[in-house]
């Protein structure tokens, strides 16, 4: 699964927090402590793998998973990205998430209305032109992204430049938050007008966490770090199952089964979800 995924050249990444039951060490007991899980989305196989690693949430967990990977990177904000806006990664395309630079602004819209709105507005304008050419092929969507969101693109970072200079409205600290968490970055936020590939915000990343979440919220907690890992493991291919229109039961089954016998690489690869099919299938193929 991880090799599969990092073939691609067009990844999205998020991280979200859970339960998990560890070990202290000096005590030999198990506590409950906030851990973190991973999640690296391959829009184009519609694959989806979560890594537990420790509960880590530390840039040394991403870049293990990563390693190699050639291509374009789409995150949200969180810092432990920025690794990928300077120099050291020149085979990445860092694309961040403008759904947080909205979310930001909308937060601050008590405090600076006016203001609040004319971003918003043009961020919008965004969206709609990613709909507009959303069922354009790759190279196309790159050409009218130039054309139609790159002066939007410009107009957003002008005006924010205007506005961290008005020491009355920087002084309101949402609104502050907000025009600094654009500003800072600012390169990142126009990777997007590079590559017809990329999205213009992580959100169909951060859906891929929403089975974890619900998951959670049924079960509270998870009782171990092996049962987090397992969880990781089982959650990957139900879910890849789910993206890939497969019946996650009859592909479990199917891949158990196939477990018993030896497996070369690429018999390996064609078990996985977006590559396997069902009996139905390969008869009507």
């Amino acid at each position: 699964m991880y090799k599969a995924i990092l073939e691609g050249n067009y990844l999205m990444v998020d991280e979200t927090c859970e339960l998990v039951g560890v070990i202290d060490e000096s005590t030999n007991i198990s506590e409950y402590k906030k851990r973190y899980l991973w999640a690296f989305h391959d829009k184009a196989s519609k694959l989806v793998s979560y890594l537990y690693e420790k509960g880590s949430r530390a840039r040394d967990a991403l870049l293990d998973f990563i390693k190699g990977f050639k291509g374009t990177l789409s995150t949200d904000g969180y810092a432990a990205y920025q690794i990928f806006d300077g120099e050291g990664y020149p085979d990445i395309l860092h694309c961040r998430c403008w759904a947080h630079v909205r979310r930001k602004f909308k937060e601050a819209m008590d405090v600076a209305t006016e203001a609040c709105m004319d971003i918003l507005q043009d961020i919008n304008a965004l969206f709609v032109n990613e709909q507009l050419i959303a069922a354009e092929k790759i190279f196309r969507r790159e050409k009218k992204r130039k054309k139609l969101s790159r002066p939007i693109v410009n107009r957003i970072f002008d005006r924010a430049s205007l506005l961290a200079k008005d020491t009355v409205l920087m002084g309101r600290d949402l609104f502050k938050k907000a025009v600094n968490y654009l500003m800072n970055q600012e390169q990142s936020l126009r990777n997007f007008l590079k590559d017809g590939k990329a999205e213009l915000s992580n959100n169909l990343c951060e859906q891929q966490m929403k089975p974890i979440k619900l998951d959670l919220k049924n079960c509270q907690n998870i009782g171990s770090e092996d049962a987090a890992r397992d969880s990781a493991f089982m959650h990957s291919m139900v879910q890849s199952c789910r993206l890939n229109g497969k019946n996650p039961y009859q592909y479990l089954l199917h891949l158990f089964l196939n477990l018993k016998e030896p497996l070369d690489d690429i018999r390996k690869r064609n078990l996985l979800p977006d590559r396997w099919m069902s009996e139905p299938e390969m008869l009507k193929s």
